[in-house]
């Protein structure tokens, strides 16, 4: 559970020998590869800390304990929606958003992200060119 940063989302196409950015998690979201780290499977992406970050950590094997007991039944739900919420609501946003509403919104759950995140992270994960992000900027920046 990440109480204070941000976090990027990484996976590699191997074929093209290059890493993508495919999404982050903020301040107040959970940062995992969820239905792995429960299965106790390996990985498909890496998490990388895009800022300094304050989390809260569990190991998998302890959350599925955790999550198994008595007492949390309807946590496990709760996490599982939370995180459907998440991927569902920037799937959506590709369609229903232009690239610079996305990036604005970016800005907007994480100020610190232009400095803290390089461009060709946040142009991946908005599924544009590094360019077409820094067109954006400059226009931001420069009215």
């Amino acid at each position: 559970y990440v109480e204070r940063g941000c976090f990027k989302y990484m996976v590699n196409n191997e074929e093209e020998g290059k890493d993508y950015c495919t999404g982050f998690a903020f301040e107040g979201e959970f940062v995992a590869d969820y239905p792995n780290c429960l299965t106790g499977r390996k990985s498909e992406l890496t998490i990388v800390a895009g800022t300094t970050c304050k989390v809260f950590q569990i190991l998998g094997k302890e959350l599925g304990t955790l999550l198994d007991s008595v007492d949390t039944k309807g946590l496990k739900q709760a996490i599982s929606d939370c995180l459907f919420a998440q991927v569902y609501a920037q799937y959506l946003d590709t369609y229903r958003m232009t690239t610079r509403e996305r990036y604005k919104r970016l800005l907007i759950r994480c100020p610190e992200l232009v400095q803290s995140i390089n461009l060709k992270d946040i142009a991946s994960y908005l599924k544009v060119t590094p360019t077409t992000i820094s067109n954006i900027r400059r226009e931001f920046t420069f009215g």
